[in-house]
C-alpha cells in the first residue's frame, strides 16, 4: 500500500522513509524481545528455585485410629 500511495504522489522518498521506519521498528522490537526472554528465564529460575516439593511418605494415621483402621502402605 505504501508504494501505491508513493506512486500516486510521485514521491519516492516517502516510500523509502516508510520502509526505513518499518525496518527500524521491527529491529527495535526484535532487540527488546531478545533481551526480555533471557531476563524472564532468569526471573522464573530465581522465583521457582525456592520451592521444594516434600518427599512423598506414608499418610499419618487419624487421631485415635487402631492398627486395622490405618491405611496400608504399599511399596
Amino acid at each position: 500500500m505504501r508504494t501505491v500511495f508513493a506512486g500516486r504522489t510521485g514521491d519516492t522518498a516517502l516510500a523509502g522513509a516508510a520502509r526505513e521506519a518499518f525496518t527500524s521498528a521491527m529491529s527495535t522490537a526484535f532487540a527488546v524481545s531478545a533481551a526480555g526472554v533471557p531476563a524472564a528465564a532468569v526471573l522464573a529460575f530465581l522465583v521457582l528455585r525456592e520451592r521444594r516439593v516434600p518427599a512423598p511418605g506414608p499418610e499419618p494415621a487419624p487421631e485415635g485410629a487402631t492398627a486395622q483402621e490405618r491405611p496400608a502402605t504399599s511399596f
